[in-house]
């Protein structure tokens, strides 16, 4: 009680001491050790600006070390654990909003982070992510030390890396490999220190983990291969390796307590063997299971070389096994078969190991691996997709959980750890070069997945009567709108096309305002946007899909629609009775993707279109024979587009972003050049003394520019590898539309204050809810 008393005298110390614009070294570094150990996360969290000036490796690993696990997070310091791997690639300034939208893409409650929201199917639990390979994670381990426990990964990039699972921290070193290590297993020998791998071709390799010195060594085989291993521990103290490769023999080597490998035994499956699993058994022992490509399954008795038991799938699409005890006693075998679920069948010395099984049906998921949590009463499985399941049995039933999000490509391997603390955690290695810890309570019941859900596919804010709202048409052909600051869907206008939309424009009539709907169906459709009827019939003259609408006014001052898609071509129409007007606006050599409006104050629009290709064209729309206003080469092609008065940003494959102002025809230069990363969005908004853009990439950051100065002022990396394809402005509100779903966030009021990072001295204060 005392110790806390003091970690808590301090931590209110330092987090009510002013300071300007950074704190001390060690408050950066050190007050999250005494905010966890006096358990004071909610008066950080109260203290945003504060927060994100912590060094957020210390933040996360305080969280893990104290809380992860054991008691709830706020959002806020839940979002620092699992954004921890982008929030230390950024400046403090450019935290705030990366938090926001890691917290509302959280499990936490709907309006937990009132700043942002998010509507993308699947969430992403709080876990840890640890970074340090440079290509897929092919296999996790535990390895037990005098202390603890520790975690090893091996990657394709030819190295193994040692974790510490309680802080979330690498070792200071790595272990260069040479051959890519395939599987690796933690050894019971010389105290734990020992750590095991094979390589394609079944070479086998045996480390001390803690030195990173090779202890031994057994040379490639025949055939080649990829390589197979499984530790098998016996009750006498003793342990075995069984390695080999696919479609090859399998040898069992007795390790030594230095390490050394001897040859105890060689098994002959009798059908090419697709990958092995160690099973304990009752009395003990550790047998080790074979899966074929035949789908046999079989049990080995080490080291007799005998055959116990087997089981048999007719597909042959096994995909992962892992043996386990039983929930109420006893052993099983885990199988999971390709596109169906997992099979859990018990193992008894006395039956044949295939008479009692258990089905769990999981159709959508493809799984990879699967691994046993918690005195087997939970069951996880990772799929192809990046997506995690649980299973917790509880009464005498299997019980799905909700599918937790993180990895961006396939799980490839997984299992289970205990922490000297009791805790229990999941660590999963995968495709996009990282390895996760994940505790199982952070997984809801099951709910709706997000594969029955509508993928966004244009977005836009318009007004309906004095409302800005965000517009929204889907791959289903659902129209609905949304507000701006909540995310919440908006009663009222909802009604579905035919095709999956592409674009989507309202246009206020005086007497009534209509939407415009275009996409695969290669037609424009027009519906009354308070009924959701069709005003006219649909709008036919494209060849190929229609990729963008607009609304633009003539010389006359009337409105018209403007269409342009994959066929090469810009069309005009007449909102009110659907005819088309004047003759198409030709001029562009490849698909066009984009138009925006540009406003000349009383006098009619100029219309801008970008294709893909590097070329900008400008056109002055009117109801007879249509030309080219201007025209703009470019160095690479176009792949974004937004108009603001005068001025016309261009996004380049290249990284630039061009700016043009139109009705005098010249070009402004290059505004942005981006770090890496190709624009993929843009959108414009303006202050009081400057114009400011937001900028989405295709690595997943969304940046913010002040045109006056051509200075980035900030920088936001987006979660769960959420990629934004469009971004639009209502006010203090960005929405963003990625591959999985929309985003909304508050732009960092700093940004409106006079574009530069913040001062700190006042920081005791707080942004609500933040």
């Amino acid at each position: 009680m005392a110790i806390t008393s003091g970690h808590a005298l301090i931590a209110d110390a330092l987090m009510n001491a002013p300071f300007d614009e950074m704190p001390s070294p060690y408050i950066v570094t050190r007050l999250a050790e005494h905010v966890g150990a006096a358990d004071k996360w909610q008066d950080l969290s109260d203290r945003p600006y504060l927060l994100d000036t912590l060094d957020p490796d210390s933040v996360a690993a305080a969280a893990l070390r104290t809380a992860y696990g054991r008691s709830a997070l706020p959002p806020a310091i839940a979002a620092s654990l699992s954004a921890r791997h982008l929030l230390k690639r950024l400046q403090p300034p450019d935290r705030l909003m990366t938090r926001w939208i890691a917290a509302a893409c959280g499990w936490s409650a709907p309006d937990a982070e009132p700043r942002a929201w998010a509507n993308i199917g699947y969430r992403e639990p709080a876990h840890i992510v640890l970074t340090g390979h440079r290509g897929a994670v092919l296999s996790v381990a535990a390895l037990r030390t005098l202390d603890g426990i520790a975690i090893a990964s091996a990657g394709n990039d030819a190295t193994l890396r040692i974790w510490n699972p309680t802080t979330g921290r690498a070792a200071r070193h790595q272990i260069d490999t040479g051959p890519v290590v395939t599987t690796v297993v933690g050894l019971r020998s010389a105290d734990g220190r020992l750590l095991a791998g094979v390589s394609d071709g079944g070479a086998v390799q045996v480390w001390n983990w803690q030195t990173g010195a090779q202890i031994f060594a057994i040379p490639a085989g025949r055939p080649t291969g990829r390589g197979l291993l499984a530790s098998l521990p016996q009750p006498d103290g003793s342990e075995f390796l069984c390695a080999g490769t696919v479609r090859g023999d399998l040898r069992v080597w007795q390790v030594g307590a230095d390490g050394t490998l001897t040859l105890a035994a060689a098994l002959i499956p009798p059908s090419p063997v697709r990958m092995i699993a160690s099973l304990p058994r009752d009395d003990g022992r550790t047998s080790v299971v074979t899966a074929g490509y035949d789908g046999a399954v079989h049990l080995w008795d080490v080291p007799t070389e005998a055959v116990v038991g087997l089981a048999a799938y007719a597909s042959g699409g096994i995909e992962a096994i892992a043996g386990a005890e039983a929930p109420d006693g006893g052993h099983m075998l885990v199988v999971a078969e390709d596109g169906e679920g997992l099979d859990l069948i018990a193992v008894d010395d006395d039956l044949p190991f295939r008479a009692h099984r258990t089905t769990l049906r999981s159709p959508r998921d493809r799984i990879a691996c699967v691994a046993v949590i918690s005195d087997a009463r939970i069951l996880a499985s990772g799929n192809r997709s990046g997506l995690i399941r649980l299973w917790r049995h509880t009464g005498d039933a299997w019980h799905p959980t909700t599918a937790m999000a993180g990895h961006s490509g396939a799980i490839v391997s997984m299992m289970s750890i205990s922490l000297t603390d009791g805790r229990t955690m999941l660590v999963t290695g995968g495709e996009d070069a990282t390895v996760r810890l994940w505790h199982p309570d952070t997984a809801p019941e099951d709910r709706p997945a997000a594969d029955d859900l509508d993928l966004v596919t244009v977005c836009a804010t318009t007004r309906f009567g004095p409302d800005e709202v965000l517009a929204t048409g889907s791959n289903r052909g659902v129209v609905q709108t949304w507000d701006i600051r909540s995310g919440h869907a908006r009663p009222g206008l909802r009604f579905e096309d035919r095709g999956a939309i592409y674009a989507l424009v309202a246009v206020d009539l005086g007497n009534e305002t209509v939407v415009a709907t275009a996409g695969t169906e290669r037609l424009v459709r027009i519906w009354n946007a308070r009924t959701g009827d069709s005003v006219v019939d649909p709008l036919q003259r494209h060849q190929d899909t229609i990729h963008a609408l607009a609304v633009v006014r003539n010389a006359d001052g009337i409105l018209r629609i403007a269409s342009a898609g994959a066929d090469r071509t810009i069309r005009l129409w007449d909102p009110r009775s659907g005819r088309a007007v004047g003759t198409p606006l030709v001029g562009h050599r490849a698909s066009i993707e984009h138009l925006a409006v540009v406003s000349l104050g009383g006098g009619p629009d100029l219309l801008v279109s970008v294709g893909s290709e590097p070329v900008v064209l400008v056109w002055r729309p009117t109801d007879g024979d249509e030309y080219i206003e201007g025209e703009f080469r470019l160095d690479s092609n176009a792949t974004a587009i937004a108009a603001s008065g005068e001025l016309v940003l261009v996004g380049c494959a290249g990284g630039e972003i061009h700016g043009y102002n139109a009705s005098r025809r010249e070009s402004l230069g290059v505004i942005a050049a981006l770090d890496g990363g190709v624009p993929l969005a843009l959108a414009v908004f303006g202050s009081s003394d400057d114009t400011l853009i937001v900028i989405g990439t295709d690595s997943g950051e969304i940046q913010i520019w002040s045109l006056r100065n051509r200075r980035r002022l900030r920088t936001t990396l987006l979660p769960l590898h959420l990629r934004p394809e469009a971004i639009a402005v209502a006010a203090d509100r960005l929405a963003i539309r990625t591959q999985r779903g929309l985003l909304g966030c508050q732009i960092d009021p700093r940004v409106f204050a006079d574009y530069q990072p913040a001062g700190f001295r006042s920081q005791r204060g707080s942004i609500a809810g933040a």
